[in-house]
């Protein structure tokens, strides 16, 4: 997953683990006092990456 502008992510709303569609929205990021919906390219399930 990619994002547009760098920010904090403020809000996760995707868990571990769930199915998720394409366009659906994983996490809200916050810049400059925006937010900005990341939605997932593609269908699959959320998995953790540190």
């Amino acid at each position: 997953m990619t994002a547009p502008l760098a920010g904090t992510i403020w809000k996760v709303l995707a868990s571990e683990g769930q199915t998720v569609a394409a366009g659906e929205v994983l996490l809200i990021l916050e810049a400059m006092k925006m937010e900005t919906e990341i939605r997932a390219a593609q269908a699959g399930t959320c998995a953790v990456s540190r």
